[in-house]
């Protein structure tokens, strides 16, 4: 059985890491729809500022750019995307802090669901996210909720 105060901090992990999903994605759209823009006309690319050096990089290094992937460092300096990242980061390292106190086979699985939850209301809230069937949202989220007590109060082996 788990206690109340380890529920709470499941919830306060999958709110920081499932509330800033849908920040992180409309941050990374706002990036990209940028990048398309300057791809447009090369010839009016505005400056990014470079983490590293503090000095705008060329245009030409911004657009061949892939250090990272296609998702490049220094778009962790605007704040639309690194805020949200390091709250997310944050709920990272409270969660791995629960899993040393915490079972496993509660903890992930209990985190994992509430984060789809808070992942699917915030995208509503802050991305203006459509929901074709309401009821549809409302019966996934009971049944995530279901599922999470049941996991939590299985007997064990």
């Amino acid at each position: 059985m788990i206690n109340i105060p380890s529920y709470v901090s499941f919830v306060i992990v999958a709110c920081l890491w499932g509330c800033t999903n849908p920040f992180l994605k409309k941050g990374q759209d706002d990036i990209n729809k940028s990048e398309a823009t300057a791809n447009k006309d090369k010839d009016d690319l505005a400056p990014v500022v470079d983490c590293a050096t503090s000095s705008a990089p060329s245009s030409a290094s911004i657009l061949n750019s892939n250090s990272i992937g296609k998702w490049k460092i220094w778009n962790m300096c605007t704040a639309k995307v690194g805020i949200p990242f390091m709250i997310n980061q944050s709920g990272s390292v409270l969660f791995y802090l629960l899993l040393s106190t915490e079972p496993l086979g509660t903890t992930v699985p209990i985190v994992n669901c509430l984060t789809f939850v808070f992942t699917a209301l915030t995208s509503i809230v802050v991305n203006g996210e459509k929901v074709d069937s309401p009821l549809l949202l409302i019966l996934g989220t009971l049944l995530v909720l279901v599922g999470m007590y049941l996991c939590s109060n299985a007997p064990p082996h």
